[in-house]
Order: C-alpha cells, then structure tokens, then sequence
C-alpha cells in the first residue's frame, strides 16, 4: 500500500482512491485561507461600528452609563 484509500462500491468490490497529491492540497487550503481572512478584514474595516451612545444597549454593561443615556 502507498497511501491509497481502497472503499467498496454498492457491489461491494473494492475501489481504489488515491491521495491527492501532497504539493497540491495544502497550497489551496493556504488560498482559500487568505482570501477568506481578506475578505473579513474588508468587512470589518467597512463596518467599522461608531460610538454610538443614543443607543440603549450602549451602556448595559455599566449600569451608571445606561441610567445617564435614558
């Protein structure tokens, strides 16, 4: 065996898969994973959240800042 994957068919024979090739695979995962984390930078810097203190939620951790908001 060099690494291949052998699974049986609806007849039950044997099917060989190969591996994909090592040079391959992980350059597309590396890929995918910049483009991905490129796009969360663009929506996160597009996104950008203001201080926004007319919100009611702006100070529910602090209960002071929430009374002095209402």
């Amino acid at each position: 065996m060099t690494g291949d994957v052998i699974i049986t068919d609806e007849n039950g024979d044997p099917v060989r898969v190969p591996p994909a090739p090592l040079a391959e695979a992980p350059d597309a995962r590396v890929d995918d994973r910049s483009a991905i984390l490129e796009r969360q930078m663009a929506d996160t810097s597009e996104e950008a959240p203001s201080e926004d203190t007319s919100s009611p939620s702006a100070g529910a951790a602090d209960p002071a800042a929430a009374a002095a908001v209402r």
